[in-house]
């Protein structure tokens, strides 16, 4: 089979005969540093996700060919982009500023006549007729599907203005600055912008970008101001969603702007919040419940999730008791209040995971390996659901240590199991979910579904793998 990524050069014949027998969604050409004639053109007749990052450069015309592209489109090798490459991009045009004061002009005019002529007083608050309407222009649509520029450093307004029109998410990750007018700009795009490479955000830029009707990526900010946290959780924000994944702390301020927002919980991810002070959370769930207490359905609305940085014993210790510091201020205890670590990085992962033992409320690990201590140190947890779903295989002395263990386990991400193993597992007692099980011999299922408190993927006869009920959710992928 053929190294799509190997290509160096193709012509227009090659493009053509590759588009026509290429079968799979994404055709990647990252090795191409230049387009020949009419290349682009054929390039841009494939129906999927196109990926042409080798490129440095790009002329107007092979821009406004692959305009036409339905589907993802990246490019990030181009460094700069220029309001023109922008417009030919997005097959767009964008009016001048003269252009657009000589309109206005004359209108003002037109009204100023309207008036003269005796338009009547009550009419006054309808929009007057500007003159003789042109016959409409053919229409000319934008590029639809996604736009990744994610080598471009910075960003014109106009260019921004021109971006916005794609008919679908942008990814602009290498910015490393957001201008207001930028943000403004970009936040007319509908389909949600992302821009991971922003390492801070100034309020107005934020308010600017709370604008926008799409998911908002943000995963670059390690630190919040509580303006741009009052802009993301105001009632007029418009997003559908605000992922902000690498935030090391949130101050009491921005935690209670987030908090008064009826529904926020749901459309922010404060991915990586270690520094939440006692005080904020109270403050938070004072919010969002007052004198009532959570249900225990709610314990997946606040997620500490570490992902980016190191964990210290010391910020272990101190997320473990989040839960004793406010558990006084509910009726039952923080039992919603969730860790998710998808990758423990530590220099010493086995005091850091004794930490997160105390931690009465659920737990995630995302390992994807377990040693035999750590796993001993996890069995050793009074309560409180534990979730290792990144895990794929567990021995049978894992299996022996987690039959001991009294609150629920989630292992879907295991998708094999020896006899011995599952025997072990069958005698817990306590819910174990097994959804990621793959084709089991017939006494494995056997001895598992002896328990009813182990959770099977549904299998139907005819089908050749398992699959979780489509009422439960899957955490492992």
């Amino acid at each position: 089979m053929c190294d799509m990524n190997a290509i160096t050069t193709l012509t227009a014949e090659e493009a053509r005969h590759l588009v026509d027998n290429h079968q799979e969604e994404c055709l990647c050409l990252n090795a191409l540093e230049e387009l020949q004639p009419r290349v682009a053109e054929e390039l841009a007749r494939f129906s999927g996700t196109l990926h042409l990052n080798g490129l440095g450069q790009l002329s107007l015309a092979d821009a406004e060919c692959l305009a036409e592209h339905e589907g993802e489109l990246a490019l990030d090798g181009l460094g700069e982009l220029s309001e023109e490459l922008a417009c030919a991009l997005m097959n767009c045009a964008l009016e001048t500023d003269q252009e657009r004061r000589a309109q206005h002009d004359v209108e003002i005019q037109e009204t100023i006549d309207w008036i003269n002529d005796g338009a009547p007083i009550e009419a006054l608050d309808s929009p007057p007729p500007h003159g003789q309407q042109p016959d409409p222009e053919p229409e000319v649509r934008p590029h639809k599907g996604g736009l990744s520029l994610n080598g471009l450093g910075e960003l014109s307004e106009r260019a921004a203005e021109a971006l916005a029109t794609c008919e679908g998410p942008l990814e602009l990750n290498g910015l490393r600055s957001l201008p207001p007018d930028v943000a403004r700009s970009l936040a007319a795009n509908g389909h949600g912008v992302s821009l991971n490479g922003l390492a801070d955000l100034d309020g107005e830029a934020a308010e600017h970008l709370a604008d926008c009707e799409g998911v908002v990526s943000l995963n670059g900010l390690t630190e919040l101001s509580d303006e741009a946290a009052a802009s993301f959780a105001s009632e007029d924000c418009r997003c559908e969603s605000v992922t902000l994944e690498s935030l090391a702390t949130l101050s009491a301020s921005a935690v209670v702007a987030f908090a008064s927002r009826e529904g926020m919980r749901n459309r922010v991810s404060l991915g990586g919040v270690i520094g939440l002070a006692a005080d904020a959370l109270n403050e938070y769930f004072d919010r969002c419940y007052g004198d009532d207490p959570p249900d225990e359905d709610d314990d997946l609305w606040l997620t500490v999730n570490v992902t980016r940085f190191e964990l210290t014993q010391a910020q272990a210790k101190m997320l473990s008791g989040i839960r004793q510091e406010v558990q006084d201020r509910l009726n039952d205890g923080l039992w919603f209040f969730k860790l998710w670590l998808r990758d423990l990085r530590s220099n010493r992962p086995d005091e850091v995971i004794e930490e997160l033992t105390h931690h009465r409320g659920p737990l995630e690990l995302g390992l994807e390996e377990l040693t035999d201590q750590q796993t001993e140190i996890l069995a050793q947890r009074i309560e409180g659901r534990l979730c290792l779903n990144q895990l794929r295989a567990i021995s049978d002395w894992q299996a022996g240590v987690f039959s001991r263990y009294q609150g629920r386990i989630e292992l879907n991400g295991v998708a094999h199991l020896e006899y011995h193993a599952a025997r072990l597992l069958a005698e817990r007692k306590g819910t174990l979910t097994l959804y990621g099980l793959r084709n089991p011999s017939a006494e494995v299922d056997a001895v598992l579904r002896l328990n009813p408190d182990i959770r099977l993927p549904e299998f139907e006869e005819d089908d050749e793998e398992y699959r979780p009920p489509e009422d439960v959710e899957w955490w492992a992928s």
